[in-house]
């Protein structure tokens, strides 16, 4: 016998996982496939008969809920900031938040700066493609073509981070036998209690083998092509938070120029476009805005918005 469903959820947009497939013994199950939602027209008319509905910083205003009328939880999988709590107030709609501590984001970026410093360092994506098109036949080859810069020893310098994931990167850092300096608009307890020590930012960036940009309220250029001329000619940087710290017309030519050996970058000034120059560049890594992009992680979020809609309906 055909058991009838218990109701209908929406998800508006893709979320990562399998946490849903739960779900679809028992409810009717609406995941909009497209990352950046379906629109408003769509959303609203899949809505007007759902039980429930799992956002992620959607924007859910009074018009969109006023023919919602089995609506009774909206469970948003960031921070909910989009919906309207007064108009769902009224109508009896309970507003949900994730409630998955956001700290995941600091290890992962740290995990996803020291990926890009070991990727660029070593030359990985040269030494991957010189295997695959057919050229390699002696092992001593690497040393002749694929010298790089290990971390061991090496000094790594942050900008930023102090009050963000500075202290997850300076754990793992230290741990591969790195010396850590930082700079921020303020001095850290979080980041010095893990070995780090306070430095002046022009100091930091003429003396640090690797420089890792991470997020602060700093406003404007953090690096500029003044910066540039002063690093070591060695040294990688690497910007795993805001885009718009590094100046990417001044970055493209130094890297041109040899100011600096390479860069990693998961975050672009004008994001999601770049400055063309970086793609014609070997000694720079691309990577797109991913360093939270872990199944895991995704899927105890999705999981959550879930748990939370179930507890309201019951």
């Amino acid at each position: 016998m055909i058991m009838a469903k218990k109701g209908k959820i929406v998800i508006a947009r893709y979320l990562a996982g399998d946490a849903v497939k739960a779900l679809e013994k028992d409810f009717e199950v609406i995941m909009n496939p497209e990352i950046r939602g379906v629109g408003r027209d769509i959303l609203r008319r899949q809505i007007q008969d759902a039980d429930a509905l799992i956002t992620s910083g959607d924007e859910i205003d009074r018009e969109m809920l006023k023919d919602a009328k089995k609506l009774k939880v909206i469970a948003d999988a960031w921070g909910g900031r989009g919906i309207d709590r007064e108009a769902c107030k009224e109508k009896g709609i309970e507003v949900r938040s994730s409630r998955i501590p956001i700290n995941w984001i600091n290890y992962t970026e740290a995990e996803h700066a020291l990926m890009m410093m070991m990727a660029v360092g070593r030359g990985l994506l040269k030494q991957d493609a010189f295997v695959r098109s057919g050229y390699y036949s002696n092992y001593e080859e690497a040393n002749q073509d694929f010298l790089g810069f290990g971390l061991y020893g090496k000094m790594l310098g942050i900008l930023g981070g102090g009050f963000w994931s500075g202290d997850e990167l300076t754990r793992r850092a230290r741990a591969l036998g790195m010396t850590v300096h930082y700079w921020d608009l303020g001095q850290s307890k979080a980041v010095e209690d893990e070995g780090a020590l306070y430095m002046e930012k022009d100091e930091l960036i003429r003396t640090s083998d690797y420089i890792v940009v991470m997020n602060n309220q700093y406003r404007g250029y953090l690096l500029d092509e003044e910066e540039f001329s002063m690093m070591k000619p060695e040294c990688i940087l690497v910007n795993v938070t805001r885009g718009n710290l590094i100046h990417e017309e001044a970055l493209v030519e130094a890297l041109a120029k040899g100011e600096l050996a390479g860069a990693g970058l998961d975050k672009f000034e004008n994001e999601p476009e770049m400055n063309p120059g970086l793609e014609k560049l070997n000694n720079c890594i691309l990577s797109p805005h991913s360093d939270g992009a872990l199944l895991p992680e995704r899927n105890r979020i999705l999981q959550d918005a879930i748990e939370q809609c179930l507890e309201v309906l019951g």
